[in-house]
């Protein structure tokens, strides 16, 4: 897998770009603010483009790069056991009444219980774009086989006006997110990639382990 990060002039942040064969993700934050991840077939160019069939895109992480492959395994993980780092307490916190603060609780236990049971069946993570209305969304599909990720671009619409033939691009809102607020994991796997080496490591796993867990932690 190749893997590049290319400085985003307007951004300021990188996009990060890794490419198995003739498919290329491409990870980065949008000029509004949200964060995306697109697919690209690369076999469709300017000859074939309106005779390409529309289909799903898979791309698969392994182990060749042992980093890139524990951030993205990270990130299901995380997702599936629904763990959030708890956030700064607000010095405004303690003048609330203990009612008050038990409300809040159970509201965001629910929020949390709500955008799990959409997002995550039978080990799958599937992201229905926050780009457009839910039915029409496209889909990246999250899964764990064999031990490699499996990552599944769905274009729910042959012809959209967000992608060309051969691109499939997901939205991750920032805030008024359908599955906050779990769409933070997707914000946090995104820092954690700066983090990342271009080079091919021969590295050992206990050794990327170690360096993963010596980062730290993502500020909201």
């Amino acid at each position: 897998m190749k893997i590049e990060k290319v400085i985003s002039e307007s951004m300021g942040t990188y996009d990060y770009i890794f490419t198995n064969n003739n498919l290329k993700l491409q990870i980065f934050f949008g000029g509004n603010l949200d964060l995306y991840w697109q697919i690209i077939d690369k076999t469709v160019n300017a000859d074939n483009m309106y005779d390409y069939e529309n289909k799903p895109l898979e791309f698969i992480i392994d182990e060749e790069n042992m980093e890139v492959y524990l951030l993205f395994l990270k990130l299901y993980n995380d997702i599936l056991n629904k763990k959030m780092e708890k956030g700064e307490d607000s010095p405004l916190d303690e003048l609330l009444p203990p009612e008050t603060k038990s409300n809040l609780k159970k509201n965001y236990d629910k929020e949390l219980e709500d955008a799990y049971a959409l997002l995550v069946q039978d080990g799958v993570i599937s992201w229905h774009s926050d780009e457009t209305y839910y039915e029409a969304a496209n889909i990246v599909n999250i899964e764990l086989l064999g031990g490699n990720l499996k990552i599944t671009f769905i274009k729910q619409v042959e012809y959209d006006v967000y992608s060309f033939p051969g691109e499939i691009s997901i939205r991750f809102r920032n805030s008024g997110s359908t599955y906050q607020p779990l769409n933070r994991h997707f914000m946090e796997h995104f820092n954690a990639l700066a983090n990342i080496s271009i080079e091919k490591h021969e590295n050992k796993k206990e050794f990327q382990e170690k360096k993963l867990t010596s980062q730290p932690k993502v500020v909201d």
